[in-house]
C-alpha cells in the first residue's frame, strides 16, 4: 500500500510495518533520526536531513529501500546501520560535509549502497548477501567486505573510478570471492592497505595529480 504521511517538520520517524509499506509519496524531509522496523518490504522517498537511520527486519521476506540520503552542505556525519533483511536493502546516494558510515554487518541478504560523496572520511561495511557499492569520493575510505561471502561489486562504472581519497584507502577482502576495484588519489599523496586478499582480487591505483597518470 501507498502511504501518504506528511511529516515535514518531523526530526524523528519511526515505521513499524507488519507489510509492504510504501512511503515514496510521504514527505519526511526533516527527518534526521529514521527508524524502519518491518517483516516486508518498507520504501520511502529520499531523506535530505538524514543523521541516523536504523533498519531492521528479522523475517525471510523483510527488505528496506530508501532514496537519496543527506546533502552536500550538511554539516553532521550520515550514519545507516542495518541488521537482518533477508530480502535485501538498498540505499541512495549519500551525500554530507562530514563523514559518513554505512553498516551492512547484520544483513543477510544483498546490499546496495550509491553513489558516496563526503568532504570527511567514509567507511562501509558490507553484509552477507550479494554487495554494491557505489562510487565513494571522500577524505578517507574504509571498506570493509568480511561478511561478503556473495561476492561484491564495485560500482563506479564502465571504466570509471570506485574509489576517489584524499589520503588512505583500507580495504578489508573477503576471503571466499574475488574482489576488483580501481582507486584515485586526488591529493598529493595515498596510502593503499589490502588485507584479507586472494589471489584474484584485483586493485588498480593512480593518481589524478600525476601528470604521468
Amino acid at each position: 500500500d501507498v502511504m501518504d504521511i506528511n511529516a515535514a517538520k518531523a526530526e524523528t520517524v519511526s515505521i513499524t510495518s507488519g507489510g509492504v509499506g510504501n512511503h515514496t509519496l510521504s514527505d519526511f524531509s526533516a527527518a534526521k533520526v529514521l527508524t524502519i522496523s518491518t517483516t516486508k518490504l518498507s520504501t520511502t522517498n529520499d531523506l535530505a536531513a538524514l543523521k541516523t537511520a536504523t533498519l531492521s527486519g528479522d523475517a525471510s521476506t523483510a527488505g528496506v529501500t530508501l532514496g537519496a540520503l543527506g546533502g552536500a552542505t550538511i554539516a553532521y556525519d550520515v550514519d545507516v546501520t542495518a541488521t537482518g533483511l533477508k530480502a535485501g536493502v538498498t540505499l541512495g546516494t549519500v551525500k554530507t560535509a562530514a563523514a559518513t558510515n554505512i553498516d551492512f554487518s547484520g544483513v543477510t541478504g544483498a546490499n546496495t549502497v550509491g553513489a558516496i560523496t563526503t568532504t570527511g572520511a567514509a567507511s562501509v561495511t558490507a553484509g552477507a548477501g550479494a554487495a554494491v557499492i557505489g562510487k565513494i569520493d571522500a577524505s578517507a575510505v574504509t571498506v570493509d567486505l568480511t561478511a561478503a561471502a556473495a561476492g561484491t561489486t564495485f560500482n563506479g562504472g564502465t571504466g570509471a573510478v570506485d574509489i576517489v581519497s584524499g589520503s588512505t584507502v583500507n580495504i578489508v577482502s573477503n576471503a571466499i570471492s574475488a574482489t576488483s576495484v580501481d582507486i584515485d588519489g586526488d591529493k598529493t599523496s595515498l596510502t593503499v592497505t589490502a588485507t584479507g586478499s586472494l589471489g584474484g582480487d584485483t586493485i588498480d591505483v593512480t593518481n589524478a595529480n600525476d601528470a604521468d597518470d
